[in-house]
């Protein structure tokens, strides 16, 4: 018989390991173990993770969805053309949140209304669309006395064109007529020889 430290009562037989006495059962964990505390616990753990990222989800997705709605209907409100401009031949329509007024201050000698029309901004025209950098652009373009544009709005239907024009340096003769030049040293108009200054 083998002695390995252990003493048996007579009469007994050994267990396997894990088995109770009374009726040859695994040995149960004590109640406050942690291994009892996790198999108890975990399935509802898993339950309640599985809810919140089902409601999560779906309330992302609602979110979401109204945002692109109310996106949608922002910009057609904003920007979808209503009623053709007075006046118009090329068909522009006028928008909810349209332009209602443009000025042109500054000392020029050309037209206010040729101005506003080389710009290319028209009254109705939606604020949200203003090309404010391509209408100065547009204006020094068309008129070589003007040296300086700034376009701004001082109010929401209200856009501000201010122009400066250059000062007269000089005029150079070109056989026939005269090139009138500004400080800028650009030449600015082409004048027959008779209507120079």
């Amino acid at each position: 018989m083998r002695n390995d430290g252990k003493q048996r009562r007579p009469g007994t037989a050994s267990r396997p390991e894990g088995q109770s006495r009374a009726a040859g059962r695994p040995v149960r964990p004590p109640a406050g173990s942690t291994t009892a505390k996790r198999s108890a616990a975990a399935p509802g753990r898993k339950r309640k993770r599985k809810r919140r990222i089902s409601r999560f989800h779906m309330l992302m997705a609602l979110l979401l969805a109204l945002v692109v709605v109310a996106a949608s209907v922002t910009i057609f409100l904003l920007l979808a053309p209503r009623t053709p401009v007075p006046g118009a031949e090329d068909g522009r329509k006028t928008a909810i949140f349209g332009i209602g007024r443009i000025t042109v201050e500054g000392d020029t000698r050309y037209a206010s209304a040729d101005i506003i029309e080389k710009s290319g901004a028209f009254l109705g025209q939606s604020v949200f669309t203003l090309d404010k950098k391509g209408m100065a652009e547009r204006v020094l373009e068309a008129f070589p006395y003007i040296e300086k544009v700034a376009v701004d709005s001082p109010s929401f239907d209200h856009v501000r064109i201010t122009v400066s024009e250059v000062a007269l340096l000089g005029a150079v003769s070109a056989g026939e007529s005269w090139w009138m030049i500004g400080t800028n040293n650009k030449l600015l108009e082409r004048l027959p020889s008779g209507e120079a200054v």
